[in-house]
């Protein structure tokens, strides 16, 4: 044995020592009195069910047995709550969260797994509570703010809160941009979208982000009705590696037809003169964008077009935010 152990070590990849961790972890997930073998007893559980596999018999006894023995344990009571969440046991799934956050397991993870829970069973109330307890913290992730960000306009929560958080400090222009997509929704929320870009394009950043950032800024300005400093923003110096593309050139057509209330039919014909260079672009949001385009040079043919793949796109996509 000692010698099949020491070739383990040496061969890693061999087929022996595959067998050999293979029936380790089989025997650690056998033991659900022991913290590492219950985590993996469940995270094998969970690929299961995402993978739509054959679940283990007795499933039920012992995700109770793992619940009555590791009472006190936050980690582990989250990952039970995962469960009861995909088999919409919405109650039991936030019994296991106030069990795990007041056993110490207060994170993003927690709070946003406990306010989803609540919200799907219609506890707006506290699930807000949970949201707005997450942006005060600290370290949250962009993997847990946007989702939370998404929740909290759901339900007309104070996006403020997005502003005010310390963590919003940490994030890039990309994770920036990614939150302010969630608050593009709601004419309300534009304020707090723009002083987020704002923010993210005071940081240093990649072209391809500031390039986006500055995309978006101008979309939320157009939505407050800031038409004449969306077309000053979209002409702002930008580093030599970013040009006035397809993007630049819509927003800003879009600006200056609602600034002087004439459609300016030449800034349109410039943005159809980039659609034929970049015919590979797609989306529901691109598609509308373009029928606007060919309206507005009067090709409805095209336009009646570019409406169909726009609809198409939203039937196998879904839902975007559009001009």
């Amino acid at each position: 044995l000692l010698d099949q152990a020491i070739f383990c070590l040496e061969r890693p990849r061999s087929r022996l020592a595959q067998e050999y961790r293979k029936l380790a972890t089989e025997i650690r997930r056998a033991n659900l009195e022991d913290r590492v073998g219950a985590l993996e007893f469940l995270e094998d559980v969970g690929r299961r069910v995402r993978s739509r596999r054959a679940l283990p018999r007795g499933l039920e006894d012992q995700v109770s047995e793992i619940i009555k023995r590791h009472s006190t344990n936050g980690e582990i009571l989250r990952q039970v709550a995962r469960l009861r969440k995909r088999q919409r046991k919405w109650a039991d799934a936030i019994g296991l969260l106030n069990q795990a956050i007041s056993n110490g397991l207060v994170d993003s993870d927690s709070l946003l797994a406990r306010a989803e829970a609540r919200f799907a069973i219609g506890d707006k109330r506290e699930a807000l509570l949970d949201v707005l307890h997450l942006f005060r913290l600290t370290e949250v992730s962009s993997f847990d703010l946007q989702p939370a960000a998404r929740l909290l306009t759901e339900m007309d929560g104070p996006t403020n809160a997005i502003l005010e958080s310390p963590a919003i400090g940490a994030l890039d222009a990309w994770e920036i941009t990614s939150i302010v997509q969630e608050l593009e929704s709601r004419p309300a929320d534009l304020a707090v979208a723009e002083k987020l870009l704002r923010r993210a394009l005071g940081t240093k950043q990649s072209a391809n982000a500031a390039r986006f950032a500055y995309n978006q800024l101008a979309i939320c300005l157009i939505g407050q009705g800031k038409f004449l400093e969306a077309k000053v923003e979209i002409r702002q110096p930008q580093p030599e590696s970013l040009h006035f593309d397809i993007y630049d050139r819509f927003n800003y057509a879009m600006a200056e037809w609602a600034d002087t209330k004439c459609l300016p039919i030449e800034l349109f014909r410039d943005v159809l003169s980039l659609h034929d260079e970049r015919a590979a672009l797609s989306g529901a949001n691109y598609h509308q964008c373009i029928a606007i385009a060919f309206w507005a040079v009067g090709n409805l043919d095209e336009s009646l077009q570019e409406c169909g793949r726009a609809g198409e796109s939203v039937r196998v996509q879904g839902a975007a935010f559009s001009c």
